[in-house]
Formats: C-alpha cells, structure tokens, sequence
C-alpha cells in the first residue's frame, strides 16, 4: 500500500501536507524525489521529522548521482539513498544503492553482487568532478541566456550552489507551446525531452494539480557533459527564435 504526497510548483514536497499525510496514516517508509539532481530542500526536515517517529527515509536519487557523490549536497539525511546509473552514465542498466543506516533497515544480505560486472562500465572510472563541472557549466548558460524571457518561460528549480543536473527543466507558460518547442527543437537536432508529461493513473488530477500544471509545461533542456558551450548557444537560440516568432 502507498500513498503519494503533494508537490509545490518547484516540485519540492509540500512540508505541511505531508505531515498531515504522516500523522493520519500507519506510515512506514517515505521516499522523497531529488528531481532532475536538486536535492528537495525540505529533506533535512522531514527525514528528522520521520526518525523521530521511526520511520525509514529512502532518498530517490536516480537523477542525483553527481550532486551527491561529486558535491556532497543530498544523500545524506536518509537511512539509504539510490541511484539509476545509466540516466547519467553510458551503460545499457543498473542502479547504485548507498546505506547510511543499515541497522534500521530491512537485512540486506539477500543482495549478493554488489560489484558491477566485468562487461559494463564503472562510474568510478570516470572523472566525477569535472563532469560536475562541465553540466553545471551548461546549467548556468541556460540560466543567463532565459533569465530575460520570463513572458515564456520559467524556472521550475532556481539555481543551487553544488547541484549538478540530469536535465535543466523549465516551465513553458504558453499551454500548448510545450509540445511545439519539443517537436520542433528535436527536428533541429537538439536532444530536448518532457519528464513526466504523462502521469500515471492513479495520480488524480483533482487531488495533484500542481503536478498536473507542471507535466503540461515542462521542457527538459540536456546539459550533457559532452555538449560544448558553442552547441548549448544554437539550442537557447533556437528555443528564443522559435517563441519569439510564434
């Protein structure tokens, strides 16, 4: 059984509702979402708040890899924390488990392989810090570049110091535009994408429309360490002709 809690239009969790949804139920885990790499500031508070209760806090950091292991910014207020490797890394599958608090947790012990294959790639044979750096770089031309377009487009995350993203996303506010850009800038060449553009179904419209709102207008921007500044500067000016001109 499960339940989901609310987000605000920053996609962060939503603290009062949550503690609501907490206090009225028998709630044994909470998984809080890092989207895209930025570490949901409510996470400090919430984890101490469930602890307190004995409840075991999981940090989904499926898009986080580098914010956390490169940064050191999330993963770290949890009993454990997770990551999908190949959202960030050249491999076909795999994830990444980190126990910060094995005792509190289920036994483990049924997981026999923790070591990645022979035949797949290894994170740690990759340069973390200056991947970090180089998306981060990218994130920053986005932000510059849109700062002055806010008649289009919005930030669903403001800039944070130390986070590395998977994606840049930003809110399109025109409806309907979204899906324009998205065509549009994928026939020009430009790897753009909308996470969650299509929610699952039992996510309920009445109940989560902020999160509704969100998966209309959200355009994924990549900000892939093998992107250049030359190529990032064609994809923003592509995106700014094209709202401008429609």
């Amino acid at each position: 059984k499960y339940m989901f809690y609310e987000v605000d239009s920053n996609l962060n969790l939503d603290l009062a509702k949550t503690i609501t949804v907490i206090e009225g139920n028998d709630i044994k885990i909470i998984l809080i979402v890092h989207y895209f790499g930025f570490p949901d500031p409510n996470t400090e508070e919430i984890a101490k708040y469930a602890h307190a209760r004995n409840i075991v806090v999981i940090e989904d950091e499926a898009h986080a890899f580098f914010s956390d292991i490169a940064n050191g910014i999330s993963g770290r207020s949890g009993n454990a924390s997770f990551f999908s490797l190949h959202k960030l890394f050249p491999v076909k599958y795999g994830g990444a488990l980190v126990l910060n608090d094995k005792d509190s947790l289920i036994d483990f012990d049924v997981i026999k392989n923790d070591t990645i294959s022979d035949t797949e790639i290894s994170p740690w044979n990759f340069d973390l810090k200056r991947i970090s750096e180089i998306r981060i770089r990218n994130a920053d031309l986005i932000y510059s570049r849109l700062k002055d377009y806010t008649e289009y487009f919005e930030f669903i995350k403001p800039f944070q110091k130390g986070v590395c993203p998977q994606t840049l996303p930003i809110l399109v506010k025109q409806k309907g535009l979204r899906d324009k850009l998205y065509y549009k800038l994928n026939e020009l060449g430009f790897g753009v994408v909308s996470l969650y553009h299509t929610l699952i179904d039992p996510i309920d419209e009445n109940k989560f429309p902020v999160s509704f709102f969100i998966s209309q207008r959200i355009l994924n921007l990549p900000v892939h360490q093998d992107i250049d500044i030359l190529e990032m500067n064609s994809l923003l000016d592509a995106l700014i002709k094209y709202v401008e001109e429609n």
